[in-house]
């Protein structure tokens, strides 16, 4: 079936690095480029990271999703993101709390095969995690 992808942070082709569970929690994820091939693997370091901060990650991913969103209907500028006005001083709040919290520590990480697939009768993406 595979697990929940929480959070995209980046993508090209599929998801590349976020947030999304791994044996039922939630872990960062960050795919590993191959310089030999210049091009993306289907290997990703998995960094396991508490409750609290996914709920940070994710309502920091939210007010990102709503500058967008915005964004994509002519609203606002670019330049203006990654928050709209209103959301700009907890958005600067989170991210001042979140610091360094999320970056990926490979010595602190696991290596897993990443699969992305569509969910049955959803609209949404889930990911199965294999051995390498």
């Amino acid at each position: 079936m595979g697990e929940r992808i929480h959070t995209v942070w980046d993508f090209w082709d599929a998801p590349r690095e976020g947030v999304a569970d791994f044996q039922g929690r939630p872990h960062i994820y960050k795919c590993q480029f191959s310089e030999a091939e210049d091009d993306w693997t289907n290997l990703f370091w998995l960094m396991e990271i508490d409750q609290e901060l996914l709920a940070l990650d994710l309502e920091r991913s939210a007010i990102s999703a709503r500058w967008l969103e915005e964004l994509k209907r002519g609203r606002v500028s670019p330049e203006s993101g990654p928050a709209l006005p209103i959301d700009r001083p907890r958005f600067q709040e989170l991210q001042s709390v979140i610091g360094d919290r999320l970056q990926l520590r490979p010595e602190r990480s696991v290596i897993r095969r990443g699969r992305f697939v569509a969910s049955p009768g959803a609209n949404s993406t889930m990911v199965e995690w294999t051995e390498p």
